[in-house]
């Protein structure tokens, strides 16, 4: 079991610790997430993925609840803070995957044609890379 301070709890709950470093810094934590996202599949479930979002968004609410309630007591963190680092290896895990069967690859780049690419630049570039303005109604809109 790992020990968390209170600054690195703090950190960890207002993501600003990135994930990639959670990972390199907990690892037994993703196997273990990856463990648990394998019984969920094997467990011939229609809708995996609502399924794992719900396991671990709802474990990591009432493990911040907890967290917030004890006052960020040592003991309490020690024991819950591993529930949010999973939910976050989960979600993450989660959006790679869409992320590359909506692309058909595994890397993050996606490149586009040059006619994509052009149109794109039209619409939200005025020259060069000077971003164009958005109206608010129009933002809110979408």
């Amino acid at each position: 079991m790992k020990n968390f301070t209170k600054d690195l709890s703090l950190q960890i709950l207002k993501n600003e610790i990135s994930v990639e470093k959670l990972l390199t810094q907990y690892p037994e934590y993703k196997g273990e997430v990856l463990k648990e996202i394998n019984a969920i599949i094997n467990s011939k479930d229609s809708n995996i993925i609502n399924t794992i979002i719900e396991k671990y968004t709802l474990n990591a609410k009432i493990a911040s609840k907890k967290i917030a309630k004890s006052g960020y007591n040592e003991k309490t963190l020690n024991a819950f803070m591993p529930y949010i680092i999973k939910a976050r290896f989960a979600i993450f895990l989660l959006q790679r995957l869409i992320f590359a069967s909506s692309t058909n690859k595994i890397k993050n780049k996606t490149r586009l044609n040059i006619w994509d690419g052009f149109i794109l630049q039209k619409l939200l570039f005025e020259k060069d890379l000077i971003r164009k303005p958005v109206s608010l109604g129009l933002f809110t809109f979408f």
